[in-house]
């Protein structure tokens, strides 16, 4: 498992897994600077620096499943990565700068009302 992070003070993209962090206390921890999403939730402090949610500046890791793969052991001609997008084309606004974090913020609104609303049905 790798949890993706932001150094609020660097704004360099961490991870941090089984590697560099212990199960239990600290890979919650972990957890919490990910869900740490900026105007939503204030970045948490761990291991002396200061987090928040990954996604602000690397939507989709695939380098670390790769990696994590590799590092398994399997051969990188063996590994598969299959990334499920959802929602289409028409709930991006194509003046949005994709990739900003208000504007990821926004996409994940649009995301929670569709499945709120197929729910519904």
């Amino acid at each position: 498992m790798t949890i993706g992070t932001v150094n609020v003070e660097t704004g360099q993209y961490t991870t941090f897994g089984n590697n560099n962090c212990a199960f239990g206390e600290e890979l919650a921890n972990a957890a919490l600077c990910s869900s740490s999403i900026p105007i939503v939730f204030p970045p948490n402090h761990f291991q002396g620096q200061y987090y928040m949610d990954g996604g602000t500046t690397w939507n989709i890791n695939v380098s670390s499943a790769v990696n994590g793969c590799k590092s398994l052991g399997f051969d990188e001609a063996h590994i598969t990565v299959d990334v499920f997008i959802c929602g289409g084309s028409t709930d991006i606004d194509p003046e949005d700068k994709i990739g900003h974090t208000l504007n990821n913020f926004r996409r994940a609104r649009k995301i929670n009302d569709y499945y709120n609303n197929v729910d519904a049905i």
